[in-house]
């Protein structure tokens, strides 16, 4: 997947899975070749097949999205 950023810059992710959690979709992604960084966005899926990223923008809800990304890594 590539993410394309507001400053016309791009980058490469590898898909690492995508998981629900509190009655909603999230998506974590890595960047290719850097295992070691995590992003985390909401994913939404629609009924023609295309998807859309969304960020996670307050904080509490990162936090926890990350603790059950983590707990289902373990």
């Amino acid at each position: 997947m590539t993410l394309e950023y507001d400053d016309g810059t791009s980058e490469k992710c590898d898909v690492l899975g995508i998981f629900p959690y509190d009655g909603r979709e999230y998506i974590a992604l890595a960047p290719e070749g850097d295992q070691k960084s995590l992003y985390l966005y909401g994913y939404v899926e629609h009924d023609d097949g295309t998807n859309d990223i969304v960020p996670i923008e307050d904080d509490t809800e990162f936090d926890a999205v990350a603790a059950e990304y983590q707990s289902l890594m373990e």
